[in-house]
């Protein structure tokens, strides 16, 4: 069965703004790249953030005001 790829960028969104709320509340996550498994890593800048596997797979960078 195919996926549909618009809900794995859904899926891939949710789980980075997960990975942000976890780092901003606990300093740490444990989420993982979907694609890969990697390691997600986060870098808050307030207003914006950056959250990208660790082998590349993913990233997603939102910027502030």
């Amino acid at each position: 069965m195919d996926t549909d790829p618009k809900l794995d960028r859904e899926r891939e969104g949710e789980n980075a703004d997960d990975a942000l709320i976890e780092v901003r509340t606990t300093g740490q996550t444990t989420r993982r790249c979907l694609r890969c498994g990697g390691a997600l890593l986060v870098y808050d800048a307030g207003s914006g953030y950056r959250v990208w596997c660790e082998n590349g797979d993913f990233e997603r960078i939102v910027r502030g005001i």
